[in-house]
């Protein structure tokens, strides 16, 4: 498993697009992947950016087709994903999985590898649901029992 937190998430019209062209998400409030102007125009749909961070300050930036899902990711918002690598050391990443967002109740990715509800049940099963939620920053930083954060949304039933 990789845990880790979104750093940073924009919008952009191409993968290669350098920083300075981003949009903010939260531009976006209104779309929908019917309605993509940039796919409707230009036959490219607009593509979602998203950085995240570990606490061992490895960091991945992901590229997946915009999709109204995504509207409700934070800044700080705790992820789980599966990466993949050649080596056991983990010394170059050979690819990964879709990323979870409990918090956003989305999945990122442009294809589903995962199955999500059992790499849901897992991450439970295996005791791994409060590390995860461990890499989470600012608001979304893990919290006390008494929060009023409802953990139990993706998990309810898998315990």
């Amino acid at each position: 498993y990789y845990f880790g937190h979104v750093v940073k998430v924009a919008v952009v019209e191409d993968p290669l697009l350098p920083e300075s062209e981003e949009y903010p998400l939260e531009e976006f409030d209104d779309y929908t992947m019917e309605t993509d102007e940039n796919e409707n125009f230009l036959g490219i749909p607009w593509k979602l950016r998203m950085l995240v961070n570990d606490i061992s300050g490895r960091e991945l930036q992901v590229h997946a087709r915009m999709s109204e899902e995504y509207l409700d990711i934070e800044e700080g918002m705790p992820v789980a994903a599966v990466i993949l690598s050649t080596s056991r050391r983990f010394e170059k990443l050979a690819g990964l999985t879709d990323f979870c967002i409990p918090d956003a109740q989305c999945w990122v990715g442009d294809y589903p590898y995962l199955d999500r509800s059992e790499f849901e049940a897992s991450i439970v099963r295996d005791g791994l649901w409060d590390k995860m939620l461990d890499e989470g920053e600012g608001e979304f930083a893990n919290f006390d029992e008494d929060d009023d954060r409802d953990d139990d949304v993706y998990y309810e039933g898998y315990e």
